[in-house]
């Protein structure tokens, strides 16, 4: 019970909000800005004194709204079968629909001030030249703005666009129901999507086949269902790309982030002209297995036997600060606050969400959700999230509101780079070969999950936007046949595609946040040039970047941003780099085990 566990293991919001009468009294405060805000409406170009102004209360209102839907989710997500905070989460995001619909008008007014008028605006008043970034991405996205009444429809949809994915959601939760299994020493183990990779690890074949088999049974019989559902959510993003006139809905997502779409379709390209790399790997692991034919169930076999388990949480803290101290004392120091003043929430409780995320509002400073097992995964988890938390205190120390929320392009950077820290001061730092090995393995795992995995998903999901796009059928048949030969393509021909693996795509959350994945491989490609350059580099230049990198939010473009660190994602380079060093590691790694 989340009562017994020891104070220190547990975050402390009272840093956000003492009680619950204070969090009260700040959503009242928002119902009261939020009518306030319509005054300056039909008027942002009057002044660029009115414009300040309404720029000042629009950042205001949106980090104070920001800030209530934080606590009331995360006091939820300590006990979610709690009633009470279960409403008041319901009632913060009734909350911000509101709020999202009232400041609609900004970007459309703003968009109509004449621009030679907005520049002399900008240039002479000091107090609107902060909100420049946010000024010319509003004037970036004008050929695909709305009229005002037209922006307000849309953004009353934003509950209603939720739709696939919370049914997706809730009946992968509920109305999924797995067999039971017998284990080797005779205990009889109900399969789940929480226990399904362990089960895969079983050193009897016979089990971790029969488990494969079974998981996916219950999505064969609702496969229809499940295609129902995606297929909705896609004809969602084909209604919202066309609705702003973009040419695809890939297009649109990419927009967002200010990303060239060659970007995506080079990742699967250059990976794709070099799967030749992961089929060796894949070969290794049939050898090293010494099987005839390596299957879909025999994946997640650890090739290694010596295990990181049982690792202390106080150990895992101090293993992951000796790793990032090529960061820095303020970086180290900064983590050591963490820690100190209560910013996360470490252990497994009765109902908490599971899983792990970092969230900071602009006001507030960062927390982080565990579920701390003591496995290694959960050590990388960890320093992982300290990116992402540290990212966020940076950003929001240097940036003004509407510049704080960075693009999710670059904020899976700054996490990944901490984690190829902990990993390279892993290896370097080992005496032990059987654990130096296992780290090796660990790393090539990394590559396969984050590279290989999410670029054939990042293909699926191309694939099956354009079929929709096209005017071309979609059904289970058709989705579990484009899935089964991208299997093929990517894993080569020493291992057995099972049928039973077409049915991956039903049971994936990240197909209902679309065009998200990819970004999991260009981050991790960048993180490793920047990793690579920060170990490598002796006079603390390349680190001056990469803390100036962590502070400037989304106050630059992500492309120009990346060239200040020496990355330019328009080349294939840095994919080329990152796919040279799985290489490496696999030479290393084969030499280790022969």
């Amino acid at each position: 019970m989340r009562n017994e566990i020891d104070i220190k293991y547990t975050w402390r919001l009272e840093d956000i909000y003492p009680t619950i009468n204070e969090w009260n009294v700040d959503f009242n405060k928002v119902k009261l800005l939020e009518n306030n805000i319509i005054k300056y409406k039909n008027m942002l170009s009057n002044s660029s004194k009115t414009l300040a102004e309404c720029l000042n209360a629009y950042s205001y209102l949106l980090a104070l709204t920001d800030q209530i839907y934080m606590y009331a989710k995360m006091k939820k997500d300590e006990d979610n079968n709690n009633t009470f905070y279960r409403s008041l989460t319901d009632k913060a995001i009734r909350l911000y629909t509101e709020v999202a619909s009232k400041v609609s008008f900004v970007a459309s007014e703003i968009l109509n001030i004449p621009k030679e008028l907005l520049s002399t605006y900008i240039s002479t008043n000091k107090e609107l030249y902060k909100y420049k970034q946010f000024i010319l991405e509003i004037i970036r996205c004008k050929n695909y703005s709305l009229s005002t009444e037209e922006e307000k429809l849309l953004s009353l949809l934003i509950d209603f666009s939720n739709t696939p994915k919370d049914i997706f959601s809730t009946f992968n939760n509920t109305g999924i129901k797995f067999d039971t299994i017998e284990c080797e020493n005779g205990d009889q183990i109900e399969i789940s999507s929480g226990r399904y990779i362990k089960l895969l690890k079983s050193s009897n074949r016979k089990i971790r086949e029969k488990v494969f088999h079974l998981f996916y049974k219950p999505y064969s019989i609702q496969k229809n269902t499940f295609a129902t559902i995606l297929i909705s959510s896609i004809k969602k993003d084909n209604f919202f790309s066309n609705a702003r006139k973009f040419n695809s809905s890939l297009e649109a997502s990419l927009y967002r982030d200010n990303i060239n779409i060659n970007v995506y379709n080079n990742l699967i390209e250059t990976v794709n002209n070099n799967l030749h790399i992961f089929h060796r790997y894949v070969n290794l692991r049939k050898n090293l297995l010494a099987v005839d034919k390596l299957h879909m169930y025999d994946l997640y076999l650890p090739l290694v036997k010596y295990s990181h388990e049982n690792i202390h949480y106080e150990n895992a803290i101090s293993l992951i600060k000796k790793a990032l101290t090529p960061l820095g004392t303020e970086y180290i120091s900064t983590i050591n606050e963490c820690f100190k003043s209560r910013w996360i929430d470490v252990l497994e409780n009765q109902y908490k969400t599971s899983g792990a995320y970092s969230w900071c509002s602009y006001n507030t400073h960062p927390y982080i959700l565990l579920n701390y097992q003591g496995t290694l995964n959960d050590v990388f988890t960890l320093a992982h999230e300290i990116g992402h938390s540290l990212h966020s205190l940076y950003t929001n120390k240097e940036q003004p509101y509407v510049n704080s929320k960075y693009k999710v392009f670059i904020g899976e950077i700054a996490s990944t780079v901490n984690e190829l820290l902990l990993i390279n001061y892993m290896i370097n730092s080992s005496t032990n070969k059987e654990e130096k090995k296992y780290i090796l393995y660990f790393y090539l795992e990394k590559f396969r999950g984050l590279v290989f995995r999410q670029v054939m998903f990042s293909e699926f999901e191309k694939i099956i936007h354009t079929r929709i796009e096209n005017n071309n059928t979609l059904t289970s048949e058709t989705l579990c046949n484009i899935y089964h030969e991208l299997n093929e393509k990517y894993f080569g021909k020493d291992i057995e595609i099972d049928n039973d693996i077409d049915l991956e795509w039903s049971m994936v959350p990240h197909f209902y946040n679309s065009f998200y994945v990819y970004k999991y491989a260009t981050s991790f490609f960048a993180a490793i040039s920047i990793s690579e350059q920060i170990l490598n580099n002796r006079d603390n230049s390349i680190l001056k970047k990469y803390l100036e990198f962590l502070s400037s939010g989304n106050s630059i473009n992500p492309t120009e941003l990346l060239k200040h660190i020496g990355i330019d994602i328009l080349s294939t380079d840095y994919i080329k780099d990152g796919l040279n060093l799985f290489n490496k590691i696999l030479n290393d790694f084969e030499n280790m085990v022969k």
